[in-house]
């Protein structure tokens, strides 16, 4: 929603239309790096390097490392896990199978 709302404002002040603004946040946000995967999202789906300011003549396959991708997911997905259970205050299940 925050890409939407600072599409709106930039087509307000710049006098332009929202669809253009809107579509230049998307293409920034797109291109901006993600803190858990280190990579654009636009890089990840495309499998090619971005570059924004020049024109792309020739497409560049990006090699993609998929398990670090998974593994850099899987730890910060821990890391969340592990700082909410602390803020909870959680602990393990005491139950087992066959208790009654």
């Amino acid at each position: 929603m925050k890409v939407v709302n600072r599409g709106m404002i930039s087509a307000s002040i710049n006098g332009t239309g929202y669809a253009e603004e809107l579509q230049k946040a998307v293409d920034a946000h797109n291109a901006a790096y993600h803190s858990v995967t280190k990579l654009p999202p636009e890089e990840v789906f495309s499998g090619r390097k971005i570059r924004r300011r020049l024109p792309l003549v020739e497409f560049e396959k990006v090699d993609i490392d998929e398990d670090l991708l998974d593994e850099r997911d899987r730890t910060a997905k821990l890391q969340g896990k592990a700082r909410e259970d602390r803020r909870r205050s959680a602990r393990e299940c005491r139950v087992k199978p066959g208790d009654t």
